[in-house]
């Protein structure tokens, strides 16, 4: 028995060392008590057993230590060079698959233990970045305080995930990180769930929730699609717009390009634009003079003009009389603007060049409107905006405003008035 547990259990004395030390120990005690109702049983030296009753010790044997003293020697656990070594050969077979089996467990614990630490270290996670502040911003479009502050914000509402399962493989941090990823870079589930070593499943399931949270928090929660006013504009007014003190905000249309749906032919005529010569969705864009995204549209289908947008969507309804609108000269909207709110447009070409005069308004409106394209621009350096895949078609609205509201997250783009910036 105890060649067979050596040889196919050679960490079984390793282990059950301790089971074993405890119950030697445990019958040792009880021999020592045993010896000791032994001795209450003998009379002292010099006198006879009575056969009546029995005897009590009356005297000390000489070799006893006085009271209060402490001896090794006397101790029955003293000596263990006098003890003969444990054999598993007395326990039963019971006892035996036991004290096996709890080994062959510790075993296994130890080795899943291992086999966590190392899935942990080959995860990618914030923490492995948070020194990099270079590539913090490749990963996500934002620099570690930004993000830090988005955390911290996100981390104060529950979450109820997509798909109706939660996700505890990863914190919530590190989805915050994959999901901006996915937005910054568009990589694809596979590559993100090898990153982070989780099914590509959970990677779906972790970025439709955090778009839709992201989306709640920073665009209905925070910007809510509310035009700043002339005054609050004129806080911080760059030197390009002292000829439009009075802007309000300036207008551009832009085109993300969306897969087809093939199955039903209405709707890829309705996204395919003739501009672009593909299925596209639009959106409006508004920008404050500063340079800060104060509007963003739902996203439309390609084949909708930029007065029909306008139109549409509702921007039109929070201007008041004395506010002025800057757009490009394809927004044909003066006609819908309410009244007293003046709509400033670059001049049309009707005669071979233009006038002094002209060519010097159209470079102030040029000077001013160039504002709303750099923002655009940054929109657009999300690169999930490169290409909307059908099945992130049902969330193309959101992605878009996240994407927009994350550029206000960023360093601002008039420098000239990142002082004045609250």
């Amino acid at each position: 028995m105890t060649t067979t547990c050596m040889l196919f259990y050679p960490s079984f004395f390793n282990v059950s060392r301790l089971i074993c030390l405890q119950s030697l120990f445990s019958n040792i005690i009880l021999n020592s008590k045993t010896d000791r109702k032994r001795k209450l049983h003998f009379s002292t030296p010099g006198s006879t057993p009575s056969s009546n009753k029995p005897s009590t010790v009356t005297s000390t044997p000489t070799n006893q230590p006085p009271s209060g003293s402490a001896s090794c020697s006397s101790s029955p656990m003293a000596d263990f060079t006098s003890l003969e070594p444990f054999s598993p050969e007395g326990m039963s077979k019971q006892d035996m698959d036991l004290v096996l089996l709890k080994t062959e467990n510790l075993r296994l614990a130890e080795d899943l233990k291992k086999l966590e630490q190392q899935l942990v270290q080959r995860r990618l996670s914030y923490e492995q970045v948070k020194e990099d502040e270079k590539l913090i911003r490749h990963y996500t479009g934002l620099s570690p305080t930004a993000f830090l502050a988005l955390h911290a914000v996100c981390s104060r509402f529950p979450i109820n995930f997509h798909r109706g399962w939660n996700v505890v493989t990863i914190s919530r941090q590190d989805q915050l990180f994959l999901t901006l990823m996915k937005l910054r870079l568009n990589l694809s589930y596979i590559d993100l769930g090898l990153r982070f070593n989780i099914s590509d499943s959970t990677v779906s399931n972790i970025v439709s929730t955090w778009i839709c949270v992201l989306n709640e928090i920073l665009v209905n929660g925070m910007m809510g699609n509310q035009i700043p006013s002339v005054a609050k504009n004129q806080l911080c007014l760059p030197g390009s717009f002292h000829n439009f003190s009075n802007c309000r905000i300036v207008l551009d249309c832009t085109e993300v390009q969306c897969a087809q749906v093939r199955d039903d032919m209405s709707v890829q005529k309705e996204t395919f634009s003739n501009y672009k010569s593909r299925n596209t969705f639009k959106a409006l864009v508004g920008v404050a003079p500063n340079g800060v995204i104060t509007y963003v549209s739902n996203l439309y289908p390609g084949s909708r003009s930029d007065k029909a947008i306008v139109q549409h969507c509702g921007v039109l309804s929070q201007l008041v009389p004395g506010d002025l609108v800057l757009a490009d000269k394809g927004f044909l909207i003066l006609d819908d603007m309410p009244q007293g709110v003046s709509l400033n447009l670059p001049p049309f070409l009707m005669k071979p060049q233009f006038t002094e005069c002209e060519a010097k308004f159209t470079v102030k409106i040029a000077k001013a409107r160039i504002h709303v394209e750099r923002a655009i621009g940054r929109i657009k350096d999300y690169a999930i905006l490169t290409f909307i895949d059908g099945h992130l078609r049902q969330f193309a609205s959101s992605i878009f405003k996240v994407c927009a509201t994350l550029v206000n997250l960023q360093n601002p783009i008039l420098q000239e008035t990142a002082g004045s910036l609250d």
